[in-house]
């Protein structure tokens, strides 16, 4: 869910890099969430795919041209997009 503050950290600790906002870090503890073998990474690759159409589904529900511009430097902004396109 994008914060829309750009500092690439989370809220929380989410891994063993505590709040970085990176896959790999999220990746890091997936054992104490029960993820075993390949699931994690399936899962990460299934979100990917989901987060890559988010401009679609936007613009479906009506979002406004300037608030998806908005948005965009967020969810597609060059650190998470990158990560995304690697998941």
């Amino acid at each position: 869910m994008p914060s829309v503050q750009g500092l690439r950290y989370q809220q929380m600790r989410v891994g063993q890099s505590g709040a970085e906002s990176t896959l790999a870090n999220a990746l890091s503890e997936t054992p104490a969430f029960g993820l075993l073998g390949n699931r994690p990474r399936e899962i990460v690759s299934e979100i990917c795919r989901v987060v890559d159409g988010w401009k679609a589904f936007f613009t479906g529900l009506g979002v406004r041209s300037r608030d998806l511009e908005s948005l965009a430097q967020y969810i597609d902004g060059d650190y998470l997009l990158a990560q995304r396109q690697a998941g």
